[in-house]
């Protein structure tokens, strides 16, 4: 079994949600690796793994969610992840929130927070989510 990151599938399921705002390499990016322009954007991190799944072809990954808004913007940026909490909170496969990576279930487990202004004084918020995924 080779390890799929559910940041990534996470990351094309927010981009399928919010087509026409949000692409993959251009304000959505899975990890740290986000340029400095634009202003707005979306990163999508693999945090953690709860490893009392391993073995039953279950795992428990654990994702973050950074959304870096505007200079001066920060409702906005509460706004967007206000609405990323509202389509992956609480979503099951039933729901149709897979995003090709088998999820069971996406919950919120810590924030929405404000982790910083960074050095251009943009707002950094984040959310962290955890899931049950089927793995293969």
């Amino acid at each position: 079994m080779s390890y799929r990151s559910a940041a990534y599938q996470v990351a094309l399921f927010l981009q399928s949600k919010f087509s026409g705002d949000l692409t993959l390499g251009t304000n959505l990016f899975v990890g740290f690796d986000s340029p400095s322009t634009p202003n707005f954007v979306i990163m999508v991190i693999d945090s953690n793994r709860d490893p009392l799944y391993a073995g039953y072809h279950y795992s428990r990954p654990i994702v973050q969610i950074l959304v870096r808004g505007e200079r001066g913007s920060y409702t906005d940026a509460w706004a967007w992840i206000d609405d990323i909490v509202d389509v992956l909170h609480y979503r099951t496969r039933a729901d149709g929130t897979t995003g090709g990576g088998n999820f069971s279930f996406l919950r919120v487990i810590s924030g929405p927070t404000l982790v910083t202004l960074d050095e251009k004084k943009r707002p950094v918020i984040s959310v962290n989510f955890t899931s049950l995924r089927e793995d293969d």
